[in-house]
């Protein structure tokens, strides 16, 4: 190694294992980073998501544990991902309000994307009512945007799930067409915009269009790959649960 003391290396090379779901390697590489950066938080949370990956919500869950992660960091995703699988939903209305709210130093689509997730997160619970306005200002912010900047998958991901939780089938269309549009030719990411897709249908109801994106998504490598161990427990996939199509991708080999 051509620089031994830079911590990026060993975490870029681990995230990249994570995607092809090697996860033995993917460790390896962020223990060899935490040798470098002990207190990083950042291949710690990456760590953890490997044992969650794979189906180990408990250990991943051990390992962060009180670890204080901020809002901007990329394990943030991680820790809200682990509240759902717990169903603390709460906590995470609590984190991402705390984030929404505070506005300094917060970019612009990073309040739009918190916004559209804290609407999601009221529908889940059935408070359509505290979600509508979260909707709304998640729109607005993301339209103030659209001139300035090209969305982020991410960001997609978030806004497909909140405009399909609430039954608007045109803008799940319309977004998930532009994300396919800026992500077919890249290999690394396309998977991960099928695996939004099959979301965004599966939440409208469209299980036919939803499974064969699904299976084609656990089939490849890709940017966060998704995983069998993600179907059995990320509480977004409730509503097909009981499918038995569902049941065996969830029950395949990652």
């Amino acid at each position: 190694m051509l620089d031994p003391l830079n911590e990026d290396i060993p975490v870029n090379l681990g995230h990249t294992y994570r995607g092809l779901r090697q996860f033995d390697e993917a460790r390896t590489a962020f223990d060899h980073a935490l040798t470098i950066a002990p207190e990083d938080v950042q291949p710690q949370y990456m760590k953890a998501e490997t044992y969650l990956a794979q189906g180990d919500a408990d250990r991943a869950w051990q390992m962060v544990n009180g670890l204080k992660i901020s809002p901007l960091d990329s394990g943030f995703g991680t820790y809200l991902t682990l509240l759902a699988i717990r169903r603390q939903f709460d906590d995470m209305i609590a984190s991402l309000s705390s984030l929404a709210e505070s506005g300094k130093g917060v970019p612009p689509l990073l309040s739009a994307v918190a916004h559209a997730s804290l609407a999601s997160f009221h529908m889940i619970k059935g408070d359509r009512a505290g979600a509508q306005p979260l909707r709304m200002r998640a729109e607005q912010e993301r339209k103030a945007l659209q001139n300035q900047e090209r969305l982020p998958p991410l960001a997609y991901t978030v806004f497909i799930q909140m405009e399909a939780r609430f039954g608007d089938r045109d803008a799940v269309e319309r977004d998930v067409k532009t994300m396919v549009e800026q992500t077919e030719k890249d290999k690394w990411e396309f998977p991960n915009s099928k695996t939004t897709a099959a979301v965004g249908y599966m939440l409208l109801g469209d299980i036919d269009r939803a499974l064969p994106l699904l299976q084609d998504a656990l089939s490849r490598p890709s940017e966060s790959s998704i995983t069998p161990a993600y179907l059995r427990l990320d509480p977004i996939w409730d509503p097909i649960r009981n499918d038995p199509r569902f049941q065996k991708l969830a029950n395949s080999k990652p």
